[in-house]
């Protein structure tokens, strides 16, 4: 196991903390989960089945597993003083900011001085402790509210909607998981242990397009669209399906299937801008075509002309879906005394197997002995990834997400595209205006940085001569394709691993290398559909909804935590693996407590909106001012007395109908309507803080172009100023973390198309200039692609 041996303390009760640790318990390791003994917050944790006559949590049953639970208390066996003790025994502490504080017996100002030094610490807050926000209450609504991503999501004439599924938690979870693996490994290192920050609003941020830095580069504000065709899950035969285009090719090719080829000769036909201002009547058009077909026969139409394409699938759907059980994705394991299907760990390392994690077990007291880490000979690199370097052969955004991470934290990241056809990233939304317009793209700008450009064409001999030296001096190759593109090439993994045995060779196929589907196509948003789009959505309205292109970073968090394992079972083994991250199943791999609840007698989870199974109000109102939103979680009654006191309806508090959590959830469509004419002429942002001053989890709903100017998000540093060529000075986004023994930023700009040919050439391989001169004659590589023969 990758990681027996290592012993973590894990503290949680909204569950980020969980969702990082039960991973690493998958892998092998030692994990305590320390509570206070009234139990976790999390064993009351939505979604819940029923079994023996009570409600359950399916949530703790899934992030308990493989654990070792520990109550603490002043008079149990394990006391606050105990539990700060084994926290700084062990290797690792995972821990959200205010329940580990209580749970150790500090204020809150002084955890960080109790366990920085002593180990690696992760400690996870819904906003920076030390910032503005500290003082504030917030639920996964509220974090994803200041965070922009429910600004992001939604139809521009209702209500925004955060994503469904308590996502922005599970998401902190991952990025902790990443975050933690690269804190161990600098210390393993020999540097010193880090205490990591991790920002739960921060991470929000990250799973974002930058529409702020659309905002700067353009002036254009895209959020809150319309859910039409072509670009939403529509209404076929049998239930809800989508074939989603993303380049002028799909659309094109969608056109012709659906009988409206003729629209390709209007006027700006083929653009997005076109489809999205008429998408409504082009739904007419082709409504008719899609209404006399299956699910299946839309999607296999759509893939047999390699176009996106995929159904909409409740849980049920998914855990009877034909993909995934030809790839082995659900393992067999026995939850509160029944056997179920539960998601494996969303990526395979070859050779390296997970542990097999059984249900918690309760002790009274726990210890791990010493655990000093071995001290190194040689200097602690200043970065976890210095001497790691990374053959980039990944486009559009999941894969460039992993590896502009991977380049932050200290990998020689080397992209690899070709003047014949570069990134197809660069031309996505692209307006294609001024000089060289394929470097002015903000997409492509914002998940490209911390790398070194090269082009080279890999169907030439003398480009496929290169590229292999390349990989000779290689640590990790890394490609987001569809299946068919680097085996065509002659580049399957045994190619790859007779080039260079050390090598890690790492793939990002769309729904996984086999299986009925392996030769499918799709992106994030294909995949955002088949998963959670049948739970993301309005409650009164038959229109599942996507979740803003989340995807594609969530992938791409999942390929760096399985290069970080790879290069550890590299270091264990001596040889070089083959790791293949699926992108649909690191979206399933998150609804393991949705799989056991619905197989435990659940019904399905529908489009619930901002609903919450326990909470009430749990909801975004309209507030005075032009689409001002402030979203309001209210988890018990003290709270909700307080949140009656600050509307002026103190009498609510008193209201039988409201009197408990169970009243309110009764009677929660009134009481919405009583908060929504209380809050519809106050400003949001004095509302917010009147809310949060008496413990109310009262946020704003930040719009996603304007979060540069959220004083929490300035406050962490989250943006930083960067100058590129074309582009001029922007505030780009950086990462939803920071080590205290090193420095988190972007080392490099996006790089322009072959801008380090030179460079890399001579000084990786060793190239003189004559040979550099040639290259460039013969249209090897180059800093323009092959049909612009000019800069402009």
């Amino acid at each position: 196991m990758l990681l027996r041996g290592l012993n973590v303390v894990e503290i949680s009760a909204s569950g980020a903390a969980a969702w990082a640790t039960k991973e690493l318990a998958d892998w092998g390791a030692n994990v305590v989960a320390l509570e206070p003994s009234q139990g976790t917050p999390l064993r009351r944790e939505p979604p819940f089945y029923e079994r023996d006559g009570e409600r359950r949590s399916a949530t703790w049953q899934w992030l308990s597993r493989g654990k070792t639970v520990v109550a603490v208390g002043r008079y149990l066996d394990t006391t606050p003083e105990d539990a700060l003790a084994l926290c700084r025994e062990a290797d690792l502490v995972v821990a959200e900011h205010e329940p580990a504080a209580a749970l150790l017996g500090l204020k809150p100002a002084e955890l960080r001085p109790a366990l920085e030094g002593h180990t690696v610490v992760a400690r996870i807050a819904a906003f920076q402790p030390e910032g503005p926000y500290a003082h504030y209450r917030a639920t996964d609504l509220g974090i994803c509210s200041l965070g922009g991503w429910t600004g992001m999501l939604g139809a521009p004439d209702r209500y925004p909607l955060r994503p469904a599924g308590d996502l922005g938690t599970r998401a902190t979870g991952l990025h902790t998981l990443a975050a933690v693996l690269l804190g161990l490994r600098h210390r393993e290192g020999g540097a010193e242990p880090s205490f990591i920050e991790i920002s739960a609003q921060a991470v929000a941020a990250s799973l974002l397009t930058s529409p702020w830095l659309a905002y700067s580069m353009s002036g254009a504000i895209g959020f809150r669209r319309a859910a039409s065709w072509p670009n939403a899950s529509v209404r076929c035969k049998d239930g809800h399906v989508g074939i989603l285009p993303l380049t002028h090719q799909h659309w094109a090719s969608l056109c012709e299937l659906t009988g409206i080829a003729d629209v390709l000769d209007e006027p700006g036909g083929r653009e997005l801008a076109y489809r999205q201002q008429h998408g409504a009547a082009l739904w007419q058009r082709v409504r008719g075509w899609y209404e006399a077909r299956t699910r299946e026969q839309v999607y296999m139409a759509g893939q047999s002309v390699r176009v996106p394409s995929g159904p909409c699938d409740s849980v049920s759907q998914r855990l009877a879906d034909a993909q995934l059980e030809a790839r082995g994705f659900f393992e067999r394991a026995v939850v509160d005394g029944v056997m179920l299907r539960v998601p494996r760990v969303p990526y395979r390392i070859a050779g390296a197997p997970t542990l097999p994690r059984g249900a918690a077990q309760e002790e009274a007291r726990a210890s791990f002995g010493s655990t000093d880490t071995p001290a190194s000979d040689a200097d602690p690199p200043a970065l976890p990834l210095e001497g790691v370097r990374v053959i980039d052969l990944t486009w559009f955004w999941s894969g460039p997400h992993a590896t502009m991470n991977l380049g932050a934290f200290g990998a020689d990241v080397i992209k690899v595209e070709s003047v014949s056809r570069p990134d197809s990233y660069r031309f996505t939304g692209s307006a294609g205006e001024g000089e060289r317009p394929w470097e002015r793209n903000y997409l492509w700008n914002d998940s490209n940085q911390n790398k070194r450009g090269l082009t080279l064409d890999l169907n030439t001999e003398t480009g496929r001569g290169l590229f292999e030296r390349l990989l000779r001096e290689g640590d990790v190759v890394i490609s987001n394709f569809s299946n068919r593109v680097l085996p065509n090439l002659g580049y399957t993994s045994e190619r790859l691993h007779e080039i260079n045995p050390q090598l890690i060779s790492v793939t990002m196929p769309g729904y996984g290398p086999d299986g009925p589907w392996g030769d499918f196509v799709g992106f994030g948003s294909t995949f955002e559909q088949a998963v959670v789009g049948a739970m993301n959505g309005y409650p009164d309205d038959d229109q599942p909804r996507l979740i803003g292109g989340a995807c594609d970073p969530i992938v791409g968090m999942n390929a760096v935590v399985a290069v970080l394992l790879a290069l550890r079972h590299r270091e264990q083994s001596g040889l070089g693996t083959t790791v293949e991250v699926p992108q649909c199943e690191a979206l399933d791999a998150m609804l393991g407590p949705e799989h056991i609840a619905v197989q435990h007698g659940a019904p399905d989870p529908g489009l619930r909106g901002n609903k919450h199974d326990r909470m009430a109000p749990h909801e975004v109102y309209p507030t005075a001012g032009e689409d001002d939103w402030i979203s309001i979680a209210v988890d018990d009654d003290e709270e909700f007395a307080a949140l009656a006191s600050v509307l002026g309806t103190p009498e609510l508090a008193e209201d039988e109908r409201f009197a408990s959590a169970e009243a309110r959830k009764a009677h929660e469509g009134e009481l919405d309507e009583l908060v929504a004419a209380a809050v519809r002429e106050r400003d949001a942002v004095e509302l917010e803080a009147a809310l949060q001053a008496v413990g109310v989890a009262g946020c704003r709903v930040t719009p996603p172009h304007e979060l540069t100017k959220d004083v929490g998000l300035r406050h962490f540093g989250y943006f930083q100023e960067l100058t590129r060529e074309l582009t001029g000075t922007h505030l780009y986004k950086t990462f939803p973390f920071r080590f205290s023994a090193f420095p988190v930023a972007h080392r490099r700009v996006a790089p322009l198309l072959g801008e380090h040919n030179r460079e890399v050439l001579s000084d990786v391989l060793g190239l003189g200039e004559e040979e550099l001169d040639a290259l460039e004659a013969a249209g090897e590589i180059g800093m323009l692609p092959s049909w612009s023969p000019t800069p402009g």
